[in-house]
């Protein structure tokens, strides 16, 4: 998503940590040498469905079969609602080699005919919750998202605005109901900078923001 704003980076997961150890390592890195000034964004057209992935994992404590049951039930859920779409959901066991403490999750993510990407996910922090909860929470998210019909999930809508506030130009994103740290991050996007931000609500349930960038340029 980030290349839409006119700059791409690799990011490389050299091991996984988990609460409360911690210790996990990731690498970022871009060959971009030039100041950069971010490009306005326009997702509105969201198309359709064309495929749904994800990865069930368990490291320590959670064997294999934690992460097999997880996207089992994900998996199970996905197809009652969205019968005529592949899915794949793949379970990963994290050995001691590649992950630092105990964890248990599931990401999903849809793929759109328009190149959006809708996600979401479920993490195991409660003790006794089941593989199955989390795999049922995790698709129930995704398909709320789906059904909401904007081109970005709840949970990247406020993460957009910063980089669209950013940018030269105007920028229209399609969203789903605004969530409160979306409304939350247009309120200090406007005292903050000289931006400006407006929400226009349709019928369908989705809401189009509007957001003319102030063209900052990081040197």
């Amino acid at each position: 998503m980030l290349e839409r704003f006119g700059f791409s980076f690799d990011l490389q997961c050299k091991k996984k940590g988990f609460f409360p150890k911690g210790g996990g390592e990731v690498v970022a890195s871009t060959n971009q040498d030039n100041p950069i000034t971010l490009r306005c964004v326009d997702l509105m057209e969201r198309g359709k469905i064309e495929s749904i992935g994800g990865i069930a994992w368990s490291a320590g404590e959670h064997d294999a079969t934690y992460a097999a049951a997880m996207a089992k039930e994900a998996k199970r859920v996905l197809r009652r609602a969205l019968q005529d779409v592949p899915i794949d959901v793949e379970a990963k066991f994290e050995s001691r080699q590649s992950a630092i403490g105990s964890g248990r999750g599931i990401v999903l993510w849809a793929n759109t005919s328009t190149g959006c990407i809708l996600g979401a996910d479920a993490l195991g922090g409660k003790k006794g919750t089941t593989a199955e909860e989390l795999g049922e929470e995790a698709a129930k998210s995704l398909i709320k998202n789906i059904q909401a019909g904007g081109c970005v999930d709840e949970h990247l809508q406020d993460q957009l605005i910063i980089f669209a506030v950013l940018a030269k130009g105007t920028s229209h994103i399609r969203c789903g109901p605004l969530t409160l740290h979306t409304e939350t991050a247009i309120v200090m996007s406007e005292q903050m900078t000289d931006a400006k931000i407006s929400k226009k609500s349709l019928q369908d349930g989705t809401v189009i923001l509007t957001i003319v960038g102030i063209g900052h340029s990081a040197t």
